[in-house]
């Protein structure tokens, strides 16, 4: 089969206002692509490491491939966009040699990272700011814009079908406080699948709730009156433990907890556990009494803000355990802690 190119054009999404449309020029194969693989980010990303936490401001280089794509990623110039230039994907099928040229209309500053989505979808992180991501869903092969929405700490499941994150804040005058949402999103399923419909005459934002206990994800409702208790995530980021459950530790009201939500039943039904993290455990105080003796003072009534969990994942022998790791402090006593599944 020759080569089909496809040309794409801006559209605005209703619900964000970014995306693309493409029209094809040339027959199209209509074997679906199988599942992909964990995109390449370029050389220089660590092992581990989260895009969100790279240097922001230099692009390196983009692609993602499986079984059936070859999908790279490069540039051109573009007046609209506010770096100037626009993301071009190029989606190449094996086999067959179909090769699909894909647009990213008002493209953000930078992209981090494409993952392909079951059979036919890609999906897209950039930032336009240091810690804010922009997620593009794009279909296969025509790169039709499926959604788009902004989020905090993105976590990919390694299955490539649910994506867990922090809802977004959205911008606010005035004193407020912001109480963090846990939400997430089915990647296979329609944008209308993943708004919440708790209530008649309500805007939601992308996603369904996870934590906490109460939240609905509708519009502006993770601001609260100054001073108000609030929920602060303490792990760099959500932590898949399988294809369906995710983990991430927050504290309210002085105390962290390990929370994990399972989404076997699917975003709609998540079955959400948690369990009190006993600070006494990892925190020695003594030891913070003479490293930082000018806030031990107000540091001891909550040693919960003393520690900061880096890594979560399955206790390799212990199937109901969690292994949870710390970033090193001169105020913990261990920098690993063990803690049975809520």
């Amino acid at each position: 089969m020759s080569s089909a190119w496809l040309h794409c054009v801006s559209l605005g999404l209703l619900i964000t206002g970014v995306g693309v449309a493409c029209r094809a020029e040339g027959p199209l194969d209509s074997t679906p692509p199988r599942s992909g693989v964990r995109a390449e980010q370029g050389p220089e990303r660590a092992k581990g490491e989260r895009f969100y936490e790279r240097f922001f401001g230099r692009q390196l280089p983009v692609s993602t491939a499986s079984e059936t794509w070859e999908v790279t990623m490069g540039s051109e110039p573009c007046a609209q966009c506010i770096a100037g230039m626009a993301f071009v994907f190029t989606a190449v099928r094996k086999g067959t040699g179909g090769k699909y040229r894909i647009r990213l209309a008002n493209s953000p500053v930078q992209v981090d990272e494409a993952d392909l989505v079951g059979e036919s979808r890609l999906v897209v992180f950039g930032r336009n700011v240091a810690n804010f991501v922009q997620v593009y869903l794009l279909a296969l092969p025509t790169g039709t814009a499926v959604d788009s929405f902004g989020c905090y700490y993105p976590s990919l499941s390694p299955g490539h079908r649910l994506l867990a994150y922090v809802k977004a804040f959205p911008p606010h005058p005035g004193p407020v406080e912001v109480n963090y949402e846990y939400i997430s999103y089915d990647l296979t399923r329609s944008p209308d699948y993943n708004r919440p419909h708790f209530k008649a005459g309500v805007s939601y934002d992308p996603g369904w709730p996870l934590y906490p206990p109460g939240v609905t994800n509708a519009v502006g409702e993770d601001l609260l009156p100054q001073n108000s208790p609030v929920h602060a995530l303490t792990s760099d980021g959500l932590f898949w433990l399988d294809d369906v459950r995710v983990a991430f530790t927050d504290r309210f009201e002085r105390l962290a907890r390990l929370v994990v939500a399972d989404l076997s039943a699917g975003i709609v039904r998540p079955e959400v556990r948690s369990v009190h993290l006993d600070a006494s455990s990892t925190v020695d105080l003594g030891r913070c009494r003479q490293s930082m003796p000018e806030d031990f003072a107000l540091w001891s009534t909550e040693p919960a803000v003393l520690t900061r969990v880096n890594q979560i994942e399955l206790s390799p022998d212990k199937g109901n355990q969690v292994r949870l790791g710390f970033a090193p402090s001169s105020c913990l006593k261990s920098t690993e802690l063990t803690v049975r599944l809520p």
